[in-house]
């Protein structure tokens, strides 16, 4: 159904819109586009989850700004892998160039790929930036190492909209935000002629974006207990709240008591404490005393202990004051856990709020992931790549000397011989080139 009825309605509680009203934006008077898009607000069911609301963008894409390619093109050039490549991964044209650092940067490599650019001027700016990275080997090796410490910031921002986030996945936006300005510390080694393109695509985004995470940096500093995270536990700080203090301090004060009954039980059973008998803790129980069966004789005649469950690895049991104690202490864990929860769950609202900033500096580093990779391609070649002169559209020829199939010549028992291409524009031997191909 490619009604367009309560397309502005719709777009209205979908789009994140400054001010005034989607029915002024240019976008919605293109009939065939907002026929499209109601279909995909329909087949998506957009509209049943509240966390798609206001926050979207539309905007007109160019699609002559992009060669087209159709299917029969995609496979005659082996730009994407197939069923039939088995492991080798060099025999598309995706594989060879795909040496990204970042699960977004590959996703970009392949979007690219498949959308040639046509545009002279963005070509040219490709080009430069591959330029820089090609000529300096430490400046390559550098940023990549760095590349590798990002998370996939776009996955994580679609989790904080969909309310899937958790505080590990804070941490992990917190602990990457921290790393920008070594990344940014590594693109500065640039000091060529591309150093100001370098700078305006990647170095003054990167800083903009650390500004707009300050407040989230202190967010999470602020909140989240990291000195736990190297134990892979992800909390509230106690002194966050004085409900969640007074609970951990009262929970540090029976964890204090607890041990003093293991070693009462080892002495009135002649047991050695962490030994023959041992403190354990699990979710059934919580906290126990065990034995090894063959220690069992010594706890059957006594009254003040109380068996829990015989199994293979011991008998379990317990005594009247741990019993207290770990009641008391369950109930003090279930409390703080539950305070811990709510304080979680107001955390991470506040820092879904950082959506946007997470995709823009997704995107960033996507960019600069892709322009690496292709450096990285371009120089460690069997004989390294050159750069490609660039003519405006409709303009000069198609000169390639000693012309090398990239794919071809990184395989195995294959000794490929460079070819001589002349293509001049509106010559026989041209339009004979250009048939034979289609006909292929």
């Amino acid at each position: 159904d490619f009604s367009t009825v309560d397309i502005v309605q719709d777009l209205n509680r979908l789009l994140k819109i400054n001010s005034g009203n989607s029915s002024t934006l240019p976008e919605v008077d293109l009939n065939h586009a907002m026929g499209c898009v109601a279909v995909i607000v329909k087949y998506l069911e957009m509209l049943s989850d509240d966390s798609n609301f206001s926050r979207f963008h539309i905007s007109t894409i160019d699609l002559n700004q992009y060669m087209k390619l159709d299917a029969a093109a995609v496979r005659a050039l082996n730009l994407l892998p197939s069923s039939l490549d088995g492991s080798n991964k060099s025999v598309s044209l995706l594989g060879l160039l795909n040496k990204c650092r970042t699960p977004q940067g590959k996703r970009l490599l392949g979007q690219w790929i498949k959308q040639p650019l046509l545009d002279e001027k963005k070509i040219e700016e490709r080009l430069n930036i591959v330029e820089a990275f090609f000529n300096n080997v430490v400046l390559r090796q550098t940023v990549q190492e760095e590349l590798k410490k990002f998370p996939d910031f776009s996955r994580i921002a679609k989790k904080f909209q969909k309310n899937r986030a958790t505080l590990q996945d804070c941490v992990r936006v917190y602990q990457a935000v921290g790393r920008m300005q070594e990344l940014v510390t590594s693109l500065d080694g640039c000091q060529d002629d591309h150093r100001p393109l370098i700078n305006e695509l990647f170095i003054a985004p990167l800083q903009g974006l650390t500004d707009d995470f300050s407040k989230y940096i202190e967010l999470i500093e602020t909140t989240i207990d990291l000195d736990q995270v190297e134990n892979h536990e992800f909390l509230i700080k106690p002194s966050f709240d004085e409900g969640l203090q007074e609970c951990r301090e009262k929970m540090d004060e029976l964890q204090q008591k607890i041990p003093r009954e293991l070693n009462k039980a080892a002495n009135e059973l002649g047991l050695e404490a962490g030994k023959t008998i041992k403190l354990e803790t699990n979710n059934q129980f919580g906290y126990y005393l065990r034995i090894t069966r063959k220690e069992e004789k010594k706890l059957r005649g006594s009254k003040k202990f109380t068996t829990l469950d015989t199994r293979k690895d011991g008998v379990r049991f317990t005594n009247s004051v741990l019993r207290q104690l770990n009641d008391q202490f369950q109930a003090l864990k279930q409390s703080y856990d539950d305070t811990q929860s709510n304080l979680a769950d107001e955390v991470i609202k506040i820092a879904s709020g950082y959506g946007e900033p997470m995709q823009l500096l997704s995107d960033t580093l996507a960019k600069l992931d892709v322009l690496i990779s292709f450096s990285h391609v371009a120089a460690c070649a069997p004989i390294p790549y050159c750069r490609p002169k660039i003519l405006p559209k409709e303009q000069g020829s198609v000169i390639l000397t000693a012309a090398r199939h990239p794919c071809l010549e990184v395989q195995d028992e294959i000794a490929f011989i460079p070819n001589d291409v002349t293509l001049n524009r509106g010559t026989k031997q041209t339009a004979d080139c250009i048939a034979n191909l289609s006909s292929n």
